[in-house]
């Protein structure tokens, strides 16, 4: 095969399906004696189409002057030298996408989709035959003067479908669906009208065959019901058991009289809405053509549910049946959308509320729960509220920075005290000086208070980079994303980034971060609450402010390494938590940060006796150091510590007590020696520091 001449080859690769084409370009690649194999899958995985072909001919019946008005779906007229046979071929990609007509002077490579034959243009359906998008055939036979096309065709199509006119039996359509079902052996689904068949002779030939022998691949075949008969089953059951007892495959189907569309309609409106008839939510219906010319909008209808959360969607199917199913509301196509749909059962007028209202409540929701408001055109005002927060709502980064406002900090240099005056309240570039108040002298004593410092920085909702610097005077929606309060060093008279932080009032602080936390659901980008170091003089100030925020953050972090803060800052970090739900993770530091779990953040034993707490320990689980901790600091008197640390030759060496049932270690080692600071924890067991060792232990046997 590697050597066969180009034309050859080309003929051959005709046949072939798309996933050898595939394969034949990857095992081709790099190999020479493969090279016309190569360059003709990869012409054709580029070139090849798959067909839908629409034959129209002409009713021998039928006058010549009304077939000379017959039109394509395009409204081209038939052409007098052409008047018999009318063909229209569009070409279209693997993919399904329509590339456009096909180029018959053009030679091209193409694999037959779908081949419809009719003598009335208004009958071809295959249009909306659009599941085929695979290379599967579908041929479509309504009249006895295609015979001699559809021998033409090749048996492969996996779909047919013939109908056929009462105008007499054709034997020859006869031999043509025996000789399709024995040959045809990629065909899966069959179905044919009786119109003018000898019914005997069709049933013969065309279906006791079938249970003749098994087949390769299954087979549907849909008949008329005034095709089965009791001989009929008799000539079935006589040629099964014959054959080696295969099982043919049944599904049963229940049918219902529904009455009139609309009185249907308004009898699911009346219920729950849930099915749409018995318990089913989705059923195959047949309306008239009329009816559905009448309730059609672009191929589908929708009628929503006064009261529940749904809406009865009708769909064309195939041929003259349709889809009803019960699918959840969608604001872009609900037409008497109303909010309580969306907030739930009616317990207010959600529509009429007030415009202050519907912008505070407004500013509370998610941005999924904005972008969908703003689809409920006919409510004017949550319409309004709503785009504008999608336009001007951002996330914002807030680091304050208090003033140091002790005695000994607050020196200022000389060249701040050339002045006597304060100038505060003085604007040089008002122009009418008459009102406003002159110089206030500067008492002798009198020390100009240090401003708080903050800076804010704005960005979108769905990106981490900055966008500029808040402006709180033109004052917009957003959501606290972080929020940082920090003393002033002592050495220094500002942070690092001096020109980002702006002398600021502390109702200005307030303002801002009394705002909503951001619902922030990505672990990689949480909602932060940080409190650096304090010092004592500004802890009250920090508390205050502390109060404001609201407790939904996701994260927070509180470091403290002043003497006298740790018990304020303790009280109000254990109501933080007892009123926070929105928590994931929380570090606390006394003396320095340790990370815990927010479950393990209440208030921690301060003093403990070792005895007492090595006993509650090896009685318990072992899984948790006190309570639900499992990991804490421990301060013990001068007396306690000196004991303990003497267990051991080092005092910088852990000292581990092994649990007497389960895999674990109760660690301790000293974290801070001056002020008699210890570090207890839980750890797995290990061989190498446990005395008391034995391996039942290790392994669980208990």
């Amino acid at each position: 095969m590697d050597l066969l001449p180009y034309d050859l080859v080309d003929h051959l690769v005709q046949f072939l399906p798309r996933n050898d084409l595939e394969t034949i370009t990857n095992v081709a690649c790099g190999r020479p004696e493969l090279s016309n194999w190569q360059l003709m899958a990869e012409q054709h995985l580029e070139e090849r189409y798959l067909l839908d072909i629409r034959i129209f001919v002409q009713d021998q019946n039928e006058p010549k002057s009304t077939a000379k008005r017959m039109k394509l779906e395009e409204g081209e007229e038939i052409d007098d030298k052409n008047e018999e046979i009318q063909v229209y071929v569009e070409k279209h990609r693997f993919t399904g996408e329509l590339v456009g007509p096909w180029d018959f002077k053009k030679l091209q490579y193409a694999s037959l989709r779908d081949v419809s034959i009719s003598f009335h243009p208004w009958n071809v359906i295959f249009l909306l035959q659009q599941e085929l998008i695979q290379a599967q055939g579908v041929l479509y036979l309504f009249a006895e003067l295609a015979l001699k096309m559809i021998q033409v065709v090749q048996k492969t199509f996996a779909k047919v479908d013939i109908r056929m006119t009462s105008n007499g039996t054709n034997l020859r359509i006869e031999d043509f669906i025996q000789d399709y079902v024995d040959q045809g052996t990629f065909v899966e689904h069959m179905r044919f009208s009786c119109g003018g068949f000898e019914k005997q002779r069709i049933f013969q030939k065309g279906i006791v065959s079938l249970f003749k022998e098994r087949r390769r691949t299954p087979l549907t075949v849909q008949i008329p019901d005034n095709f089965l008969t009791h001989h009929n089953i008799q000539q079935i059951l006589e040629h099964w058991k014959n054959s080696d007892g295969f099982v043919a495959s049944h599904k049963d189907v229940k049918t219902l009289r529904l009455g009139a569309l609309m009185s249907f309609i308004s009898e699911w409106k009346d219920g729950s809405g849930d099915f749409v008839v018995g318990q089913l939510r989705k059923a195959t219906v047949g309306l008239s053509f009329n009816v559905w010319q009448c309730i059609n909008d672009n191929h589908q209808a929708f009628y929503v549910h006064p009261r529940a959360n749904s809406r009865l969607k009708i769909q064309e199917s195939r041929y003259d049946l349709y889809t009803m199913s019960v699918v959840p509301n969608d604001p872009e196509t609900v037409k008497d959308w109303n909010l309580n749909l969306l907030f739930g059962a009616e317990t207010i007028n959600m529509d009429c509320l007030p415009f202050d209202l519907i912008d505070h409540l407004v500013h509370f929701l998610p941005l999924a729960d904005v972008e969908t408001i703003t689809k409920a055109i006919h409510l004017a005002a949550w319409n309004e509220v709503a785009e504008d927060h999608l336009r001007e709502r951002f996330i914002l980064n807030v680091s304050v920075y208090l003033p140091c406002n002790d005695d000994s900090d607050q020196e200022e240099s000389k060249d701040s005290n050339d002045s006597e005056y304060d100038e505060d309240e003085y604007d040089e570039d008002q122009d009418d000086q008459d009102d406003i108040p002159s110089k206030r002298p500067r008492l002798e004593n009198e020390k100009k208070p240090a401003p708080f410092l903050m800076f804010v920085n704005k960005s979108l909702f769905n990106s981490r980079r900055p966008i500029s610097h808040w402006n709180s005077r033109n004052w917009r929606y957003a959501w606290l994303k972080s929020v940082y309060f920090h003393s002033l060093q002592p050495y220094t008279s500002s942070p690092d980034e001096n020109e980002l932080y702006q002398p600021c009032e502390l109702q200005d602080i307030l303002r801002i971060i009394s705002l909503p936390v951001a619902p922030i659901s990505d672990t990689r980008s949480r909602s932060s609450l940080s409190l650096g170091w304090i010092r004592p003089t500004e802890m009250d100030s920090a508390l205050n402010m502390l109060n404001v925020l609201q407790k939904t953050f996701t994260q927070t972090i509180f470091c403290n390494h002043g003497d006298g803060i740790d018990l304020k800052v303790e009280e109000f970090l254990s109501d933080y938590l007892d009123r926070e739900t929105m928590a994931r993770t929380c570090q606390h530091g006394v003396n320095g940060c340790v990370d815990r779990e927010v479950e393990e953040c209440k208030k921690i034993l301060s003093e403990a006796a070792m005895k007492t707490l090595l006993a509650r320990w090896r009685e318990g689980s072992g899984e948790f150091v006190v309570e639900q901790i499992r990991r804490t600091n421990i301060k013990m008197d001068r007396c306690t510590a000196k004991k303990f640390s003497a267990t051991r030759r080092h005092t910088t060496y852990p000292v581990f007590f092994a649990h007497p049932v389960v895999n674990a270690r109760l660690k301790i080692h000293r974290f801070n020696v001056s002020d008699h600071i210890f570090r207890i924890s839980v750890v797995p067991i290990d061989t190498e520091v446990v005395d008391d060792w034995n391996f039942d232990k290790l392994f669980e046997l208990r």
